[in-house]
């Protein structure tokens, strides 16, 4: 299964980010969502999130971080790396309470082989992809996929109405 590649090689990158750099990372996007749902996004890439600082005054390190698993830097802008068999995408976690209204300091923390990190619920991926529903440059490129993983969230969150806040 791809997710469970993306995700042992999220939980590599996740222990360098906690032994190296000092932080918690946060598992997003479809691999996230996949983690918490089981259900399959056909994740093609690991998002992750970390604090702002890591993506200004921390950038070099955090590069380096990214060189000593392999990875290279292949869009600065967007924050893309590559190893040739996994791409990763890095943003700031600070962005989820301007995007979808999230306070992430609320959010889970999972400890899983040695990789401590930050995990979405069902309602905050919720948040966030009803909000990628107004983002045009979201819907240009991935509108059917989120409308999907809204449909999936709906769906699960009415299995469970006594479900905790985070899984």
């Amino acid at each position: 299964m791809r997710e469970q590649d993306l995700m042992t090689e999220f939980l590599r990158i996740g222990k360098t980010f906690n032994r190296d750099l000092r932080t918690m990372p946060t598992l997003y996007g479809s691999l996230g969502l996949w983690k918490i749902s089981d259900v399959t996004f056909d994740a093609d890439d690991i998002d992750i999130l970390v604090p702002k600082p890591f993506l200004k005054s921390g950038w070099k390190e955090l590069i380096e971080a990214m060189k000593s698993l392999n990875y290279e830097l292949k869009d600065e802008h967007e924050h893309k790396f590559s190893n040739g068999q996994y791409e990763v995408g890095i943003s700031f976690v600070e962005d989820l309470d301007d995007y979808a209204g999230l306070d992430y300091r609320q959010m889970a923390c999972v400890n899983e082989d040695g990789c401590i990190y930050f995990q979405l619920n069902l309602d905050d991926y919720q948040k966030v992809y009803s909000h990628s529903l107004t983002d045009s440059y979201r819907q240009e490129n991935k509108g059917a996929g989120d409308t999907a993983k809204l449909a999936v969230i709906s769906d699960l969150m009415l299995a469970s109405p006594n479900r905790p806040m985070h899984y």
